[in-house]
């Protein structure tokens, strides 16, 4: 990236805009130029604590001059319709997981991404990560033979955020983190020819979730993901007939390690922080891209299409839709 600052517009100035904040503007290699959210007191203070101007409306703080890129970090619901004023906006876009609250939302951003060429990526930070990149080496490299047993383990409590649990900004488990476990199995084994979800549905959001997905060959898999479990440790785990794999943290990717079949550890640890992404983003829109080489608008789609499916199994559906 060079000496240069790269200019971003925050939409949104919550808790997780705090954290990503903090972690970029320390590296030097990013500016918060504008920022926006509904209340503009929390806005002031946003951008009196990570620099950048406070502005009453999304459209002037994406217009505002020295922008660059626009990242999105609003509660759900609203993912969409600020992707689609960036973009037409003329603004590059990083909008953060899940991408929209459904299939069409997310078809209606990218076909305007595309029609007016603004670059569009989905903010899924785990696969920005170096241990992501390695992990799917080792499995394109056939290190653990046939898959036997897989668990992406995304159970945490939903009390960090307030937007975790509310049902009128797209609440519930499996939008907020079931999108981490169906990227890894996505990811790693591709779209799955099965899809099963059972979850726990109530007061207008899911709670908890099973999910089993059936791939070629008949490897059948399980996801679980819910906002409503205390100290439970995340992670994502496969035992294939070579080796078995353990990558803790299912949020950052910063470790990973396997076990071959002549017992030697193999590990990887790097940094998992949020600079990842930015970095990767911003030298992709320098470069001129229209979409992510690390999430592409394919890997948005159809990870779009399973969340749609567990909601449909799971009989839930938002108002705000």
């Amino acid at each position: 990236m060079g000496n240069h600052a790269f200019g971003w517009c925050f939409i949104g100035c919550g808790t997780l805009a705090g954290i990503v904040a903090e972690q970029i503007t320390a590296s030097g290699k990013h500016r918060i130029v504008s920022a926006y959210t509904r209340r503009f007191d929390a806005c002031k203070e946003f951008t009196e604590k990570y620099g950048g101007t406070a502005y009453a409306s999304a459209k002037e703080a994406i217009l505002a001059p020295g922008v660059e890129g626009v990242y999105i970090v609003t509660p759900h619901s609203s993912h969409a319709e600020y992707a689609k004023l960036a973009i037409k906006c003329g603004k590059p876009v990083l909008c953060e997981k899940p991408f929209a609250m459904n299939t069409e939302q997310t078809e209606e951003v990218l076909k305007l991404a595309k029609e007016d060429e603004v670059y569009v990526a989905e903010a899924m930070w785990s696969f920005f990560s170096p241990v992501s990149k390695r992990v799917q080496e080792w499995m394109q490299s056939g290190a653990f033979g046939q898959v036997k047993e897989c668990l992406a383990d995304c159970r945490t409590n939903g009390t960090f955020a307030k937007r975790v649990t509310d049902p009128a900004v797209g609440g519930g488990a499996v939008l907020d983190v079931g999108v981490y476990t169906l990227y890894y199995m996505y990811k790693l084994f591709g779209v799955p020819e099965k899809i099963e979800c059972v979850g726990d549905v109530r007061d207008g959001i899911d709670w908890s979730e099973k999910i089993t997905l059936t791939y070629p060959g008949g490897g059948t898999f399980t996801a679980l993901s819910s906002v409503n479990d205390d100290g439970l440790p995340q992670f994502f785990r496969l035992t294939g007939e070579k080796a078995t794999l353990e990558i803790p943290g299912i949020f950052c990717m910063g470790h990973a390690e396997y076990t071959d079949e002549a017992g030697a550890l193999h590990e990887i640890t790097a940094d998992g922080s949020y600079l990842n992404e930015f970095n990767i983003v911003a030298d992709e829109i320098k470069e001129g891209l229209k979409e992510s080489r690390y999430i592409t608008h394919a890997d948005t789609r159809i990870v779009m299409g399973l969340l749609d499916e567990c909601r449909r199994q799971m009989g839930l559906k938002y108002e705000c839709e």
